[in-house]
């Protein structure tokens, strides 16, 4: 998960920036509505390729703006939605 994405970056700036890591798969920018939201996922190849990528790029600049790097969490695969829904 990169995050505090710059919001007039695009898909190749976070490409260039990462272009040093290994067994990238895919860029995914967060979009809603249209617009983009300052955060991208990327994924990786495999668990061990994302986790050295973790510990060797905590100061990833995207643009000039320094941005944050997390290891997302795995999506749930039991096919709820989460969140509360109000109701009446």
């Amino acid at each position: 998960f990169l995050g505090k994405v710059p919001l007039g970056a695009e898909r190749e700036d976070v490409a260039d920036a990462i272009s040093s890591w290994n067994a990238v798969a895919d860029i995914r920018m967060g979009f809603r509505n249209g617009e983009f939201q300052g955060y991208a996922h990327v994924d990786f190849e495999s668990i061990d390729a994302a986790e050295a990528a973790l510990t060797k790029c905590r100061d990833l600049v995207v643009m000039g703006r320094p941005i944050r790097v997390d290891m997302a969490a795995p999506r749930r695969d039991d096919g709820g939605r989460g969140g509360f829904r109000g109701g009446g």
